[in-house]
């Protein structure tokens, strides 16, 4: 993926650091309340990526929320390919 930070400009574009667009345009079948909701949330997504990957490392396999965890290192693992 392009590595972040990925910041939204003009509302409904997301840009990357090198400013080459991720993701953008407005939909016909979305309002563009929801376009541009949809481009802040994937805007952060290398934070949340990066905050996903710090919070699994925090505990070890085996605590007693060993199924979300799981869940949360499956997600990882099918990010990473």
């Amino acid at each position: 993926h392009t590595p972040g930070p990925w910041r939204v400009d003009d509302e409904i574009f997301v840009i990357g650091p090198d400013k080459l667009s991720i993701f953008g345009g407005a939909s016909t079948k979305r309002s563009e309340e929801v376009c541009k909701a949809n481009a802040r949330l994937i805007a952060k997504a290398p934070e949340m990526y990066t905050l996903l990957e710090a919070f699994v490392e925090m505990y070890p396999p085996d605590n007693h929320f060993s199924g979300t965890f799981d869940k949360a290192r499956a997600l990882l693992q099918e990010l990473d390919g």
